[in-house]
C-alpha cells in the first residue's frame, strides 16, 4: 500500500511540466536529490517519518521566504518594495496552490489506509520543491542548496 501511494504521488509529480526560462524546477533524480523514509513499511511508521521531514522542509522554507523578505527590506528602493509586494503576492498565491492541491491529493486516498501518509508526502514536496525554487530564483546562495525529492524516491526503488 505504501509502495503503491508513493510511487503514484511519484508519477502524479514527474508528469507535472518543468518550467524553462521562468521559474526554476528542480532535477527529480539530479544531483542532491533526497530520498525520504525509504526504510519504512507500516503506514504508521511512514506517517512519523514524514512528520519529522516536513518539520525540516518547513524550516528551511521559511529560512529561504526569511532570507528574501530581509534582503528586499534592507533596500530603500522603490524597485526592491516592488519585488517585495510581488513576492510576498506570490507566496500567499502558492500557499493557496498547495494546501488545495495536497488536499485533493489527500482526498484521492480517502477510502484507504493512505490519506494522511498523501496528505504529508504531498506538503513535504511542494515545500522542498518551492523552497528550491525560491533559493534560486532569488540568489540566496548564502543558504545551503535546498534538495527536492528524487523521482524515484518510494521505499520500491
Amino acid at each position: 500500500m505504501i509502495q503503491h501511494l508513493l510511487t503514484t504521488a511519484l508519477v502524479l509529480a514527474s508528469a507535472a511540466p518543468s518550467v524553462n526560462g521562468g521559474a526554476a524546477t528542480a532535477p527529480p533524480n539530479g544531483p542532491g536529490c533526497l530520498r525520504v523514509c525509504e526504510q519504512e513499511t507500516t503506514n504508521v511508521g511512514m506517517r512519523e517519518c514524514l512528520i519529522r521531514q516536513k518539520d525540516v522542509a518547513q524550516k528551511e522554507l521559511d529560512a529561504a521566504v526569511d532570507a528574501v523578505r530581509k534582503r528586499l527590506s534592507s533596500r530603500s528602493s522603490e524597485a526592491a518594495r516592488n519585488v517585495l509586494n510581488a513576492f510576498d503576492k506570490s507566496q500567499t498565491a502558492w500557499l493557496a496552490y498547495y494546501g488545495a492541491e495536497c488536499q485533493a491529493v489527500a482526498d484521492n486516498w480517502a477510502d484507504g489506509s493512505g490519506e494522511r501518509v498523501a496528505l504529508i508526502f504531498c506538503l513535504v514536496e511542494h515545500m522542498r520543491q518551492r523552497t528550491f525554487e525560491i533559493w534560486r530564483n532569488y540568489h540566496l546562495e548564502q543558504l545551503p542548496e535546498p534538495r527536492v525529492l528524487c523521482g524515484n524516491s518510494s521505499p520500491d526503488s
